[in-house]
């Protein structure tokens, strides 16, 4: 073993003993990172040769059983779902009646059929292409059969039947892909809702704790950020759709409360990879998301904002912005600091826009700015040298 390749291998053998059966889908990126760094110490010479070809076999033991093939397969039932119902409603006059029942009824029970004797034989992806046909046809049955028995009722109604069978299915094949059907077709029923009434939606967030309840159960980790993020959405929606006069600060401080959460965590857990490990990061993450959208709209869609009201948002949103950076920088997370970062960008952009006709106004900020982060620079290396911080922010 050469110099450091110890070292290098007990990092690397703790990462792979927190894998276990069914971590896989959260892993598949990790792996193929794991892969180039094993590339990159072999030519450095950290481990053998032997080493690293173990490591790549173990890793490639571990990959995901989601592939670009298996990615083409769900794709394609997606375009096979449009093409059928298209056919369908293109010659729906000229079919009769008992035989477009039937025909559906055969197409449903067809896909069901066949993704039953997929997943018995284990090609559990295609089993799952077979299951989100077979919802697609079911959701196309309800807007052709309303339309041939003239049956008038709310839109939203109908797409909501069918995102609760498409759940169904989701929870009875243990189908990811399925869920995120369903998922999506939820959302579109709650966008609908929402422009129909011009009222917050307030079902809409318990819809999503059940869906991620669901998600948990089928074991699907890549449902949160899914989860987040139509949260996040739901969050910022709020001030639109109700009308500022409702609770004009309600998007900051569950921002805020949510982000703030998520950084102690981060900051109080270790490394591995159990619950809070994992989703403390996405806390902290979309939290930062909703509190920027928040003073967003305060400094640059409210009328009227005052200078000295204007400085006090926007250099909140800066520390805001770095705040998050640090911890994504303390904690190895990757997401955060480019999210931050591209926050941090767009705020001193509209900065820049906001008080371009005032160009001395901007200087002093900027310049205002500029030191309060150098300065927060020094202190953290301070702080670093003398043992305070722990972690890598070189």
């Amino acid at each position: 073993m050469r110099r450091g390749g110890a070292s290098v291998l007990l990092r690397a053998k703790r990462a792979f003993e927190v894998w276990s059966p069914g971590k896989e889908n959260r892993l598949a990126g990790y792996v193929d990172k794991a892969m180039r760094d094993v590339a990159r110490w072999s030519e450095q010479g950290l481990i053998t040769d032997e080493a690293a070809a173990a490591i790549r076999a173990d890793l490639a033991s571990r990959r995901s059983g989601y592939g670009l093939p298996h990615i083409f397969a769900l794709l394609g039932a997606i375009l096979l779902v449009l093409s059928v119902l298209t056919f369908v409603a293109a010659n729906w006059d000229e079919i009769p009646r008992l035989a477009r029942v039937a025909m559906l009824a055969g197409l449903l029970i067809a896909s069901y059929a066949a993704a039953v004797r997929l997943f018995l034989t284990g090609h559990d992806i295609f089993g799952q292409t077979a299951v989100l046909v077979g919802s697609g046809v079911y959701g196309g049955s309800i807007m052709l059969v309303s339309q041939m028995y003239h049956i008038y009722g709310n839109p939203a109604d109908a797409v909501l039947a069918w995102a609760l069978g498409t759940t169904l299915a989701a929870a009875a094949f243990r189908a990811p892909a399925v869920w995120v059907m369903a998922f999506a077709i939820f959302c579109l029923w709650s966008a609908g809702t929402t422009a129909e009434s011009n009222e917050v939606h307030w079902i809409f967030p318990l819809v999503v704790a059940a869906m991620a309840a669901l998600a948990w159960w089928i074991h699907f980790t890549g449902a949160r950020h899914l989860v987040a993020l139509a949260l996040t959405a739901w969050v910022v929606s709020l001030p639109i759709v109700h009308g500022a006069s409702f609770f004009p600060y309600q998007t900051l401080t569950i921002g805020l409360c949510v982000g703030a959460i998520g950084a102690a965590a981060m900051l109080l857990a270790g490394d591995g990879e159990g619950f809070v490990e994992r989703n403390a990061p996405i806390a902290m993450l979309y939290g930062y998301v909703i509190a920027f959208c928040g003073l967003f709209n305060m400094q640059f869609f409210e009328h009227d904002v005052p200078l000295e009201k204007f400085v006090m948002l926007a250099a909140a949103t800066l520390v805001l912005s770095l705040a998050v950076l640090a911890v994504g920088r303390l904690r190895g997370r990757g997401m955060a600091l480019s999210v931050a970062y591209l926050g941090f960008s767009i705020e001193l952009v509209g900065i820049y826009f906001k008080t371009f006709g005032t160009l001395l106004n901007t200087s002093i900020f900027f310049f205002t700015s500029g030191v309060m982060v150098i300065a927060l620079a020094w202190f953290g290396m301070r702080l670093r040298k003398r043992g305070v911080l722990a972690g890598d922010f070189s």
